[in-house]
């Protein structure tokens, strides 16, 4: 039956889409559009800084973890894929920028990872957005929301249809209410 102005409705659809939260079906997490790409598994072999990692080889494909913000860092420290860099002379890192790639590092590179996508899959700058997942025997680490939870990043707010929102809020509300990383000594 049309609703008003001949949009068609369910019994009692607007009631249960305002109770969760959403203004169409598309907005219903189990509903929404499908993501851009089925998961894959790669090998992280360099971490860029404390938002953005590269897989499988120098040449391979560059990650930023999705709806998250690490502060910026100079990029000049020596890895696999650049054993001497020259970038960023004269350039300063921001607060907490390199404890962030640093922890990055030492929990990332050369171990195995699962990326998820969500509705978009690449930047303006062609980088691959995704949901990092370190992979474990005991279970997987969410990297995007680890790194929020230990006050390292906090939640890229440039967005607003990522389906995990709400869980990289919570770790950064955590973060802020204990002081944890960057929320106790930058300004």
């Amino acid at each position: 039956m049309p609703g008003p102005e001949g949009h068609g409705t369910l019994s009692g659809m607007p009631v249960l889409l305002a109770l969760l939260g959403c203004h169409t079906l598309d907005d219903v997490p189990l509903l929404a559009a499908e993501h851009c790409k089925p998961p894959e598994e790669h090998t992280v072999v360099r971490v860029l800084d404390g938002d953005t990692i590269q897989l499988d080889d120098c040449d391979g494909i560059e990650v930023r973890l999705l709806g998250v913000s690490a502060p910026e860092v100079v990029h000049d420290v020596p890895d696999a894929c650049i054993p001497d860099p020259r970038a960023g002379v004269g350039e300063t890192d921001q607060c907490f920028g390199p404890e962030a790639r640093t922890w990055m590092d030492e929990l990332l590179t050369g171990r195995q990872v699962r990326i998820s996508y969500d509705a978009t899959c690449t930047d303006r700058y062609g980088r691959t957005l995704a949901y990092v997942h370190l992979l474990g025997e005991e279970g997987d680490l969410f990297v995007n929301e680890a790194i929020i939870r230990q006050g390292y990043a906090e939640v890229y707010e440039a967005f607003d249809d990522i389906l995990l929102a709400d869980v990289l809020y919570s770790a950064q509300d955590a973060a802020q209410a204990e002081r944890a990383g960057k929320w106790a000594v930058c300004e």
